[in-house]
């Protein structure tokens, strides 16, 4: 029997996992390290294109840093035919392949408890709380690309994959994705709150088991979920009131500030103030995975408290298959005597003290003295002796080391580069970026550092380069800094200094334009300077203008106002209704819009 062909030399796919807007998605062997895969391919008929194909290449490139305990990791990038039908070579990304289900899965059997849903939304706004701060956005969040492991801990996929891509292509939206999207997507690409908004979809939907605004936003408010949830505490309604604000300025303006804020309801559902979120001084920290589960209590648990459960057990709640129910000891424990009962019989401890009562008194007293002293003789030579070994003997064969220290791989290619990592106990995370000294392909550091000792199973970052390759200057006028920054970085650019310049359409503090000017070609790692609009323009001086030739000077695009014209009858007759005798506005920098009043001759 044949083997299917490998992509890259390395990938085997062994199936069809779904199909996506843009890709087709394979479940895939990697051969290289000997694990399993997710491999996305760009459809064929979007291939045809070269900007997609670009514009696809550069941000899945630019995922590979994204580097997150709830980001299904982008491993790898590459280019490849995967049909005899294809003309020519197709990008692909290599995706983490996480065991477990969609969160659409999850909310087909019913809504979630109010713990378990705030879980799962906090870790979606841990992952992109990392992909905000690197100015990228995810723009397509749908419960399709929330999994849930096995262990029940939920990953973010597709971060920074579909918001160019469908840019580029001029793509609609489908209609199943309406409902998760920000109202302000409907009319241009938006910012981060557009993707806090999705979240907020996202938890009111595992509460209540409806999206808050079926078919898209049509300019009603969301009900409120307790309504339809009688078990949502009003102070998650006032989170989810926030967070699906029409208007963005309502909104959380960073995942933090949502985080948080989510954080405090999960401690109180708890029952544990304080333990359920990150410390006041670790703000981007995500709550604890969905899923792990508390050890069980002795002691009686604080009224209302829920435990939170793996998600096997999450699926069979919700299919109608209960779990058998667990006792807790300390629902009906209310003495010592209680808790013996329950943990070893009743038979243990009533055979117990009937023996202790057949003794006279005075005897049971001195068997418990010389119990005691027994005991704790033998405690105190055996904490001798242990002591004595460790400072003497030293038995490090008996007490291994799970540390680890990093390969020095630098220079080496990728595939040998990995192959060091992963026979040292520890986990690869490739990311390509532009150098111009070291050859393309090889590996220019890793972090942490080489020779660094880290505990077996760390995350090694593997920076290979990329080399220099020639990029378009994109067109980043009327973006903010922040955004534009973040769209020349995406293509390896490296951005300069801020200069201000005159604008008569773009507002104070908004990117007029780029030196080198947008369409221009540069090679990855030079430098791009902004000019960033003062919000002024400069007026000429217009005296002894015709007022044809005066009015079309103001027009132009460089100061773009209509100005208004004023007769003055005391001038000579001569020049009546041709010379512009004085402006209402000194010539030099006025801002932009001002009015201005021509007085021009009438005789």
């Amino acid at each position: 029997m044949n083997e299917t062909p490998l992509i890259a030399g390395r990938y085997r796919i062994t199936g069809l996992l779904g199909q996506g807007m843009f890709t087709d998605v394979y479940k895939a062997d990697d051969t290289v390290l000997d694990r399993k895969v997710a491999l996305k391919v760009l459809k064929l008929e979007l291939s045809r294109d070269p900007r997609i194909v670009e514009r696809f290449t550069q941000d899945a490139r630019f995922s590979t840093e994204l580097v997150h305990e709830n980001i299904a990791h982008v491993l790898d990038v590459g280019v490849a035919k995967f049909d005899a039908s294809d003309a020519a070579e197709r990008p692909f990304v290599i995706v983490e392949r996480v065991s477990g289900l969609t969160l659409t899965d999850l909310l087909a059997r019913g809504p979630l408890k109010p713990v378990e849903a705030c879980r799962i939304a906090s870790q979606v706004l841990a992952a992109l709380d990392v992909a905000h701060r690197k100015g990228i956005t995810h723009q397509g969040i749908t419960p399709n690309n929330v999994l849930i492991s096995t262990s029940g801990a939920a990953k973010l996929s597709d971060v920074g994959l579909s918001a160019g891509v469908r840019s580029v292509a001029g793509m609609s939206v489908p209609q199943e994705a309406v409902e998760w999207r920000a109202p302000e997507l409907a009319a241009a690409p938006a910012d981060v709150r557009a993707d806090l908004f999705s979240v907020g979809v996202l938890l009111f939907t595992m509460l209540t088991g409806r999206v808050p605004f079926p078919g898209g936003y049509t300019g009603v408010r969301a009900p409120m979920a307790s309504s339809l949830n009688d078990r949502i505490p009003v102070a998650l309604n006032l989170v989810l009131a926030r967070a699906l604000e029409p208007q963005p300025a309502s909104r959380y303006a960073t995942s933090t500030d949502f985080l948080a804020d989510l954080t405090a309801v999960v401690s109180t559902l708890e029952g544990t103030a304080g333990t359920a979120g990150p410390a006041p001084d670790m703000p981007v920290a995500p709550i604890a995975p969905v899923g792990l589960p508390a050890p069980a209590p002795i002691a009686p648990a604080a009224s209302g408290a829920s435990s939170v459960v793996p998600t096997t057990q999450l699926l069979a709640e919700r299919s109608g298959n209960e779990l058998p129910p667990t006792e807790r000891i300390d629902s009906v424990a209310q003495t010592e005597t209680d808790k013996l009962v329950l943990l070893f019989g009743r038979n243990a401890v009533s055979s117990g003290t009937e023996f202790e009562a057949s003794l006279p008194q005075k005897r049971r007293q001195r068997g418990r003295l010389g119990l005691g002293l027994m005991v704790s003789l033998v405690f105190v030579i055996a904490i001798s002796m242990v002591t004595l070994w460790v400072l003497n003997i030293k038995p490090v064969d008996f007490f291994p080391s799970s540390a680890r220290s990093v390969p020095n791989v630098v220079g080496f290619d990728y595939t040998k580069a990995a192959s060091a990592i992963t026979e040292a106990g520890l986990t690869p995370v490739r990311v390509d970026e532009p150098n111009a000294k070291v050859p393309r392909g090889a590996v220019i550091r890793v972090d942490p550092d080489a020779n660094r000792e880290v505990d077996i199973g760390t995350r090694i970052t593997v920076y290979v380069s990329s080399g220099l390759s020639e990029v378009t200057i994109p067109n980043v006028s009327g973006m903010t800094i922040a955004e534009a920054t973040a769209e020349l970085k995406k293509l390896g650019l490296v951005v300069g200094v801020n200069v201000t310049g005159n604008s008569a359409t773009i507002a104070q503090g908004m990117v007029v334009a780029t030196t080198p000017a947008a369409g221009a070609q540069a090679k990855t790692g030079v430098t791009v300077d902004l000019v960033v609009s003062s919000g002024q323009v400069t007026i000429p001086d217009l005296t002894g203008m015709t007022v044809d030739a005066a009015a079309s000077v103001l027009a132009g695009s460089e100061i773009s106002i209509t100005p208004s014209l004023q007769a003055d009858t005391a001038c000579p007759a001569s020049a009546s209704g041709v010379i512009v005798t004085s402006q209402s506005v000194a010539p030099g920098n006025t801002p932009a819009g001002t009015p201005i009043t021509l007085t021009y001759c009438a005789g």
